[in-house]
């Protein structure tokens, strides 16, 4: 039993996931940091611009860590670093233009336009590494580099915030530690030895099909930023930072725990279905299963733990947090089902072109509905707009997974039926 025990202990999964506790205890002194020093109207700035940086590093460097990622078990890590660098570099002049255009219609200063520009490349680079070292399933150095990045954001961020202005510590901070986890990552791969050569240019197969993959991740951010872009547009920094803040919490948590149970899994599943080994009706029935597990263990926690957010949130975020704690609870789930439930299909049959479709229509409904609900309702009506907007996608699922299988697998409807009695009542 002892033995067993120390087993345990000792793999990789569960070193992981002590990692992730840890990081995860970063997050949370982050969070608090955020809530007691900062003005829910410089938030409101830093998340908006922070957003518009990850749809500029989706769009000009998504293809890269995502063919990295597809194909990065068939090399060693230390090529894949190589190969994402170049490919990185010949992606920064898209970056660059797109930062120059954010600027101009986001209005923004010259230190807000530096780090529209710098902050997609920092992004970038960590992405490469950490969806690298997760495709060779080596989860210490993947929670590793998440841990530097955390613990090197809180520094710069409570250092700068006490000694000089809280606006230039959250980009700082945010810019930081992403630059610094990439950094480590590349020194710990340049120590390592590899005689592989490989071919550094990307072939047009890689391309596009880290493309379509970008795309359709792209479309699921701004399905998921839409609420934001929507408050701030038209309630202002103020309101787009209480609304931010209100959401990170729950999101945090719900996110924390599915994510443990995604990287742990998805990889294995991934070379497992590549060798015909399972079944994508395997795989959803699976995913499906364990959401609803889990699902309900969070909602009972969050219902118990409620009245410890009273206490942990200063009270120029308490009053909007409180008003949306269940339809942000809401909201977090639903993103999960769709990224750890519905995205498996797209993902495990190489088939994005799906998946841009499905978040090309959920994004169209999201974002008539929230400029219909956000003048009458406000936050609440954004809300409630995100929720409807990621049930339709959830509605489209069983007609998506069909589709899929006829057109990849060749699997003809009568085989699929028992999936969809599963999946018709989820996303």
């Amino acid at each position: 039993m002892r033995a067993r025990l120390l087993r345990m202990l000792g793999s990789s999964t569960s070193i992981y996931a002590l990692g992730r506790v840890v990081n995860a205890g970063l997050s949370v002194v982050t969070l608090i940091a955020v809530n007691r020093l900062i003005d829910p109207a410089v938030y409101g700035r830093f998340s908006y611009l922070t957003m518009i940086g990850g749809f500029i590093a989706l769009m000009a460097f998504g293809w890269v860590w995502t063919s990295n990622y597809r194909s990065g078990a068939q090399h060693s890590v230390r090529t894949g670093m190589r190969r994402g660098g170049v490919w990185l570099g010949l992606a920064l002049p898209a970056c660059l233009l797109l930062a120059l255009v954010a600027a101009y219609f986001t209005q923004a200063t010259t230190w807000e336009a530096l780090y529209l520009a710098s902050f997609p490349l920092a992004y970038g680079l960590f992405t490469v590494g950490q969806k690298l070292h997760a495709s060779h399933s080596r989860l210490i150095a993947n929670i590793a580099f998440a841990i530097t990045r955390s613990a090197v954001h809180l520094a710069i961020l409570l250092s700068i915030v006490l000694l000089f202005h809280e606006t230039w510590a959250l980009l700082a901070a945010s810019l930081g530690g992403y630059l610094v986890a990439a950094v480590v990552a590349l020194v710990i791969e340049q120590r390592s030895k590899s005689d592989e050569t490989a071919q550094t240019l990307p072939r047009l197969a890689d391309f596009r099909y880290g493309t379509g993959i970008a795309a359709s991740a792209l479309l699921t951010q701004l399905n998921y930023g839409l609420d934001k872009l929507v408050v701030n547009h038209v309630l202002g920094d103020e309101k787009t930072g209480l609304y931010t803040h209100s959401y990170e919490w729950l999101f945090f948590i719900i996110m924390f725990v599915f994510s443990i149970y995604n990287i742990s899994t998805y990889p294995k599943l991934q070379r497992r279905f590549d060798r015909g080994e399972v079944t994508l009706a395997t795989v959803l029935k699976r995913s499906f299963r364990w959401f609803v597990l889990i699902s309900g263990v969070l909602v009972a926690g969050l219902w118990v733990i409620r009245p410890v957010f009273d206490v942990v949130i200063s009270a120029q975020y308490l009053e909007v947090f409180q008003s949306l704690y269940f339809y942000n609870i809401a909201i977090a789930l639903m993103s999960c089902l769709i990224a750890f439930h519905v995205n498996y299909a797209f993902q495990l049959t190489k088939q994005p072109a799906f998946q841009v479709v499905v978040g090309l229509v959920a994004l169209l409904f999201n974002l008539v509905l929230s400029l219909s609900l956000v003048g009458r309702f406000g936050l609440e009506g954004v809300a409630s707009a995100t929720i409807l907007a990621q049930a339709v996608v959830f509605a489209q699922g069983p007609l998506d997974f069909r589709l899929v299988l006829r057109r990849v697998l060749e699997v003809g409807p009568h085989r699929y039926s028992c999936t969809l009695v599963s999946t018709s009542i989820v996303r």
